[in-house]
């Protein structure tokens, strides 16, 4: 077909049931059309380890901050997060880059046919196509963003080495259900067999009782994550950003963060807690690679957006 990168995403929303279109009525409540997707690529995803994250509020940016983190540590690291902003392709960055057109553009000319036949939504499309890249990118590891939900979530068809559950609250209830209890069981669905599992703190004493006995049923070791990070009132300014700082508690240690909202405390500590998990699975990441993980973040993942502030001239400005 022989198209540019503008055309294939006009195609994709054109031919394809968006859920941003089309609401619930786009969404598989199955992971069948994703299961066959993945078959027909061949289960590209299991050339690599994965960090899966889910939640109500802050997995966008907790999985920004570990694919940062572990890109500082020193490893290539593939980030699939959603939604995008401009092109689809800032779904499936790998050390914070997008994947060459050309590439998107052959993908595209071989697979879209089969995206037509198995009517795939155009989430379910662009995960498969996600975990495609990052393996003929060859990443050492992947950190996943669900789109909604996590059970059904098209990203659920994955072993993850370490799954993230980030606050909860209420989110989609025509979709996930209508009390938090429920919410947190839809989250719950990417813990599995004997994968440990990190919970974000400050969770609804109901949410941390679901993801307790999905654990135990599981047998997945469950980690709650503490307060360990608190946001300080002073900001520090480098260049055209604008830094908060967070204070590692009981230490004199400070985070920057350029993603600047005070909510950020909770994404941190989460984080805290995970990258420990991942050192305990023998991951190689230093003190070092988390603070400075942290501060890059916008330039190592691509996330913009979150409570961000940049210098136009003079004039600071808010990007929400």
């Amino acid at each position: 077909m022989g198209y540019l990168l503008e055309d294939w995403q006009k195609w994709l929303y054109g031919r394809l049931q968006a859920y941003e279109q089309l609401g619930r009525k786009a969404l598989h409540p199955t992971l069948e059309y994703m299961e066959k997707w993945d078959a027909a690529l061949g289960h590209p995803h299991k050339n690599y380890p994965i960090i899966h994250v889910a939640g109500t509020n802050g997995k966008g940016s907790t999985a920004a901050f570990l694919a940062s983190i572990l890109r500082v540590a020193g490893y290539k690291v593939g980030l699939h997060t959603s939604p995008h902003l401009w092109y689809f392709t800032e779904r499936m960055r790998v050390n914070g880059e997008l994947p060459p057109e050309e590439w998107v553009g052959a993908f595209l000319e071989k697979w879209h046919s089969t995206i037509e036949v198995l009517n795939l939504s155009f989430f379910e499309a662009t995960v498969g196509m996600s975990f495609a890249w990052f393996a003929e990118a060859q990443v050492d590891v992947a950190v996943v963003e669900v789109g909604l939900g996590g059970r059904w979530d098209a990203t659920n068809i994955i072993s993850p080495e370490l799954s993230v559950i980030t606050s909860i609250g209420w989110d989609h209830m025509d979709i996930l259900g209508p009390t938090l209890s429920h919410i947190a069981l839809e989250k719950a669905g990417i813990i599995k067999v004997e994968r440990p599992v990190i919970i974000a703190p400050n969770q609804p004493p109901e949410a941390v009782a679901v993801f307790q006995e999905v654990s135990r049923q599981k047998n997945a070791p469950l980690y709650c994550a503490e307060s360990c990070i608190t946001s300080l009132p002073e900001w520090v300014e480098e260049g055209n950003t604008l830094f908060r700082q967070f204070r590692y508690q009981g230490t004199q240690k400070i985070f920057l963060s350029p993603l600047t909202g005070s909510y950020q405390a909770d994404n941190l500590s989460t984080v805290v807690s995970a990258t420990q998990a991942l050192c305990r699975l023998n991951w190689k990441i230093s003190e070092e690679a988390l603070y400075e993980g942290i501060k890059r973040v916008r330039a190592n993942s691509g996330l913009r957006g979150r409570a961000e502030w940049i210098k136009v001239g003079e004039r600071w400005v808010l990007l929400d």
